[in-house]
């Protein structure tokens, strides 16, 4: 006979380690490696039990396990052992139909949940009604789980079998129990606790056999081959199967798409059952998909079941949380100008579906005076936009006009009344940003033509000092002077540096060539006067000249008249000694 071999359950508590829920029977690390070991063993026959060529649902396995019967929706009634017996029985007809509909993620839980199952029959008192040996069954939990890494598991035979008598395989598979029982009792009676028969055997026993149980009952769920002779699940048992798979897709998972195709199999086994529709609909709204929660909620109503109030409860509550979501992002920029009619159309639904709803009657009014206010800030801002783009237009016709101190004047009031519409309504928030920008270049174009025209009249007036013919080319250049600071005062401080330099530069360039104009004046003054004395000189030394020709002319060769140049001489020039 060929000699079987061994499997170390180490590696399946390092599969486990991830998970920390508690138990219902075998301690956590137990529990973990029983349903490890049996995954090994079924693998031995069946190589890609609980894994696809994408994904592997080891862990979803463990997870079932450590959850046990309380994942089970009648796990209150598994309080004895014919009625934990006659479960194992009911999950095994089940899975093994459900396996040409669902395999994956959830059917690997349900399949841990049944080892929980299969595996509590094999400890101890499990099942036993008196709180002492309650007390001893979990006492005996933690001495397995803390000597766990002592176990190995020895197949009792080459491959799993498959069960046909369920009741019988399992009574036969636990006769140990009947003596283990008093056995186990007297040792801790006694203080020996796991240190008697456990320590010696009992606990490896258990455990081994507990593996085997798990390990046979899977493989005959999951075979396909042979005629179990399993009659076909109830519909309200494939259907309750079909919302718990929905709920654990969307919930452990977070897989709407294959929770959509559980879905086209639940609706085919529930035509009518208005709680099954509900569970799904709050699962839907627990994953954050509202509007698929409101269709299966509608789809409950139709039914009219005796908890109809309660889903029209949760379809109103829905309905002005919708509203009131919409009425509290009203007043963001962003949000659509229609957002307070579509809050008032929510909570009419929720009156329509619930006519006494007071919270839907309040938020009606409330919603409405809002949307009046709302009106009216938004009318407000229209105006402002509106006198802000006429401000706009009329210093464009005086930037025409090249009256640019007056153009700037407007285009600055322009861009105020643009800051000061509000952000909340965004179609008036773009006008006025548009517009203030439009503005602003505007006016950096109107501020440079100032500085030009600043520039060009202290040139002008620097021209006219130098070209002066009079002293009144002096009064015009100091005019030229003035109005070219005058008009660069146009510019206002809250430009950019650069033009508010250029802005000083030119003022002050001016006011030096202003504060230098009477000094030229005077300067041209002095000039002036000395060219007047020089062309008196000119004038009397030509007057003396003729006098003395005409002296001369009279007198025939006389003496030269007084004052005349000595003959050879040269004439006096003025101011020459």
């Amino acid at each position: 006979m060929k000699e079987r071999g061994w499997v170390v359950i180490g590696a399946a508590v390092v599969l486990a380690a991830m998970f920390s829920m508690e138990a219902y029977a075998w301690g956590p690390r137990a529990q973990r490696a029983i349903t490890g070991t049996s995954i090994q063993v079924v693998r031995r026959t069946i190589r890609t039990v609980f894994q696809t060529s994408g994904a592997k649902y080891d862990e979803d396995v463990i997870k079932g396990a450590l959850a046990g019967p309380t994942a089970l929706r009648d796990a209150v009634e598994l309080n004895g052992e014919n009625r934990a017996m006659h479960r194992i029985a009911s999950e095994m007809l089940l899975l093994h139909y459900v396996r040409d509909y669902s395999m994956g993620s959830y059917y690997a839980y349900r399949m841990g949940v049944l080892s929980s199952l299969v595996s509590d029959l094999y400890l101890p008192f499990m099942y036993d009604a008196s709180a002492e040996n309650r007390k001893l069954a979990a006492e005996i939990d933690a001495d397995i789980d803390e000597h766990l890494e002592s176990f190995t598991y020895t197949p009792l035979r080459e491959k799993s079998v498959i069960l046909r008598e369920l009741r019988r395989y399992i009574e036969d598979s636990r006769s140990y129990l009947r003596d283990a029982k008093a056995i186990i009792a007297a040792d801790y009676a006694r203080g020996d606790g796991y240190n008697g028969y456990l320590k010696n055997g009992g606990a490896q026993n258990a455990f081994s056999n507990a593996v085997q149980a798990v390990s046979d009952i899977v493989y005959t769920v999951l075979q396909t081959d042979q005629d179990l002779g399993y009659m076909k699940p109830s519909d309200e048992n494939l259907m309750w199967f079909f919302v718990d798979n929905i709920e654990y897709l969307l919930k452990e998972k977070k897989n709407a798409k294959a929770a959509d195709e559980i879905y086209d199999h639940f609706v085919r086994v529930n035509p009518d059952n208005y709680l099954a529709y509900e569970q799904v609909g709050d699962m839907f709204y627990e994953f954050g998909d509202r509007e698929r929660a409101v269709k299966e909620w509608k789809t409950a109503l139709q039914t009219r079941g005796p908890d109809r109030q309660r889903i029209v409860r949760k379809l109103a509550t829905y309905y002005i949380e919708q509203g009131k979501d919409l009425v509290a992002k009203a007043s963001d920029p962003d949000a659509p100008s229609d957002s307070l009619q579509k809050a008032l159309e929510y909570f009419n639904r929720a009156m329509e579906i619930d006519r006494g709803n007071e919270v839907a009657a309040r938020s009606i009014e409330e919603t409405r005076i809002e949307q009046k206010r709302r009106d009216e800030r938004e009318q407000t801002d229209r105006e402002i936009v509106s006198a802000g783009e006429t401000a706009l237009a009329e210093a464009d016709v005086l930037s025409t006009q090249k009256a640019l101190g007056d153009a700037l004047n407007i285009y600055q009031k322009s861009v105020t009344l643009f800051d000061n519409v509000s952000s909340e309504f965004k179609a008036q928030r773009e006008q006025a940003e548009n517009g203030k920008k439009d503005a602003q270049a505007k006016m950096r174009k109107v501020i440079t033509d100032i500085i030009q025209q600043g520039q060009s009249l202290i040139e002008e007036g620097d021209r006219m000092v130098e070209e002066a013919t009079s002293e009144q080319s002096f009064e015009d250049a100091k005019k030229r002077f003035q109005s070219a600071q005058a008009v660069l005062k146009y510019i206002p401080d809250n430009q950019s540096t650069a033009l508010v330099a250029s802005r000083d530069e030119e003022i002050a360039r001016a006011k030096t060539s202003l504060d230098q104009v009477d000094t030229e004046k005077k300067r041209w003054l002095e000039d002036q006067e000395r060219r007047r004395q020089l062309e008196e000189q000119r004038r009397a030394h030509e007057a003396s000249q003729a006098a003395a020709a005409a002296s001369r002319t009279q007198g025939g060769g006389g003496a030269a008249p007084a004052g005349a140049a000595p003959a050879g001489g040269q004439p006096l020039q003025v101011g020459q000694e």
